[in-house]
């Protein structure tokens, strides 16, 4: 079993610097705890991590999926799981008391719902009077143009549940936040018609990677 130098290990570093300044990697590693006679316990998580990190939707994977890491058996991957499971509670938990009054509240909210995409995807956050979540809905997966993006989906909701105000949010898989054209004309349109029905239309963000992009901020809304 190949053994790491002590001042990589994930628990030593763990009490030393804290949880915050550990990677994703090393605190997989702290859960698996243990590599193989070929692997490190790090290479196995560095490995879980790449994959986790490219999936969509990290919440469906299956306890097989996990195990066809070298060095995950089925306790660990039932420990992995369950970790994944408490994570989306506690998400749920936060919606509900989150509120959303600065952008960078939705950025820092949004912001693990667009790791490792490679197309664009839109989401509208449809909020109470006191700009707390009531429901959050991925709507267009695509380039956002005219025959992807309805404003008649965007606001059924919204009229559904009787949401005070909207706010939303979609990637540039380029890494580059800065909106375009059709960003602008998009924002144009939904700012007119929630005008029109009497709901607030609060922000459109742009999320790029480890920044973003304001129409509120940047008073072009």
């Amino acid at each position: 079993m190949l053994e790491l130098p002590l001042n990589e290990r994930p628990r030593e570093k763990f009490i030393e610097l804290g949880s915050e300044n550990l990677t994703l990697s090393e605190l997989f590693a702290i859960i698996i705890r243990t590599g193989t006679n070929k692997k490190s316990v790090l290479e196995i998580s560095r490995d879980l991590t790449n994959f986790i990190t490219k999936e969509n939707n990290f919440y469906d994977l299956t306890i097989e999926e996990i195990m066809n890491f070298i060095g995950i058996g089925k306790v660990k991957a039932i420990e992995i799981l369950a970790i994944f499971e408490i994570s989306k509670r506690l998400k749920k938990f936060e919606q509900k008391v989150m509120i959303f009054s600065k952008s960078y509240h939705v950025f820092d909210f949004m912001r693990t719902d667009f790791i490792g995409l490679e197309q664009e995807v839109f989401y509208a956050l449809y909020l109470d009077s006191k700009c707390r979540l009531k429901l959050k809905k991925k709507l267009f997966i695509g380039t956002l143009n005219k025959s992807i993006v309805h404003l008649r989906e965007i606001f059924k909701w919204a009229v559904k549940i009787s949401a005070e105000s909207i706010i939303v949010v979609h990637n540039h898989p380029s890494g580059i936040s800065k909106p375009s054209g059709e960003d602008k004309e998009l924002t144009r349109k939904i700012k007119e018609t929630a005008e029109l029905i009497g709901i607030q239309f609060l922000d459109h963000l742009i999320m790029a990677n480890d920044n973003y992009f304001s129409f509120s901020d940047s008073e072009e809304l």
